[in-house]
């Protein structure tokens, strides 16, 4: 498996769509601003525990999950990380799937969604040993020869044996298991158009983003977010010479699904944003808005491009926060990754680069093609 994004929540590689609870995979990253510490998940029969583990995000694993008895471990590249004691009651039944659970069945309370790719997946009839697994972390062949094999899947391109539900794709592999490579094509999120929500001609800079490893001070379930500031100019300034009252537009078209902006403390909440819903059924949140600018009201239909409030202060300076999310809040609300269409990218000698759809980076200038 390769991990697209490692400080993100809960993704399960193996899950059970059913009864009893059943998932092995990345869980929700957390820890210190700036520092947040991946984990792999395991959880079982009523069990749940997670392990620290220094993920990266251009490295291909091997996860095996080995059960004796009621004692259930889970390696990585042939290194044990954990294990979790079963209490042999609440098995999981159901369909075994890969990638998510199920649309609407949570896990810790949010929807989980594993974000990377998968190779090959294979069920034994016995428990391997440290020496089976060894061999297939040397060989890069899972299963092969092996008569206690139940059952297994290819999920490559070149040898593609599985059926494929959502949003999943079939994407080619580097026949050597070059992670750094992989990750390069990895697909955009398959999100419908969604503009950068500037005015036409502003200029601003990407302080917080997500698509490749950064300082993040957004992880876990709010990892796909961005903040904004208006480019070349101090974020203490005043639009247009700064963030401070900058104008900001709708992302996307659709229905403003919650539209809040009472709150006069920037270090309260909760905070002024407002929040549209697209076709697609994802929100597009501009965040951290001026008291009294909101222009929209709930319920109100909404053109893309269309101004909806203004920038205000958070929690000392002025930045615009923008994440994609599933639903309209709640303790199942996570943030999803979005691609941005139509926009450029400055360059270092002061030319625009235009992208057609792309995720703006952490350190780019940006504006509206």
């Amino acid at each position: 498996m390769l991990f697209q994004y490692p400080y993100a929540y809960e993704g399960p590689v193996l899950a059970v769509e059913g009864s009893g609870g059943y998932l092995i995979g990345q869980g929700q990253a957390w820890g210190p601003q700036g520092a947040p510490s991946p984990n792999i998940l395991i959880l079982a029969e009523g069990s749940s525990q997670t392990f620290d583990v220094a993920l990266l995000h251009d490295h291909w694993y091997h996860l095996a999950a080995v059960r004796q008895g009621n004692d259930l471990s889970v390696h990585l590249d042939g290194t044990l990380v954990g294990t979790i004691r079963l209490n042999g009651r609440n098995r999981p039944n159901g369909t075994l799937r890969f990638g998510r659970a199920a649309t609407g069945q949570l896990v810790n309370n949010r929807e989980a969604q594993f974000y990377g790719k998968l190779a090959d997946v294979v069920i034994y009839s016995r428990a391997l040993s440290p020496q089976d697994l060894a061999k297939i972390v040397a060989d890069h062949h899972v299963g092969a020869g092996d008569p206690s094999v139940v059952a297994r899947w290819g999920f490559v391109r070149d040898r593609f044996r599985a059926v494929l539900s959502g949003a999943a794709q079939r994407i080619a592999r580097d026949r050597k298991w070059n992670g750094v490579t992989d990750v390069q094509n990895m697909p955009l999120p398959a999100n419908i158009r969604t503009q950068l929500p500037f005015a036409p001609g502003d200029a601003w800079y990407t302080v917080q983003g997500w698509g490749r490893p950064t300082s993040y001070s957004h992880y876990g379930y709010a990892a796909f977010c961005w903040d904004f500031i208006i480019a070349d100019y101090p974020s203490g300034g005043t639009y247009p010479s700064g963030t401070m009252q900058a104008p900001i537009h709708a992302a996307c078209s659709g229905s403003v699904v919650e539209a809040y902006d009472q709150q006069p403390l920037a270090t309260a909440q909760p905070d002024n944003w407002v929040r549209v819903q697209a076709a697609d059924g994802l929100l597009r949140d501009c965040q951290h808005l001026l008291t009294g600018s909101a222009v929209v009201s709930k319920g109100q239909s909404v053109a893309q491009g269309q101004q909806i409030a203004k920038v205000s202060l958070f929690p000392n300076n002025a930045h615009l926060h923008m994440a994609g999310s599933n639903n309209t809040g709640g303790v199942s609300s996570v943030t999803v990754p979005l691609a941005i269409s139509d926009y450029e990218v400055r360059q270092p000698g002061g030319t625009w680069r235009p992208v057609a759809r792309g995720i703006p980076q952490p350190g780019e200038v940006v504006r509206l093609l």
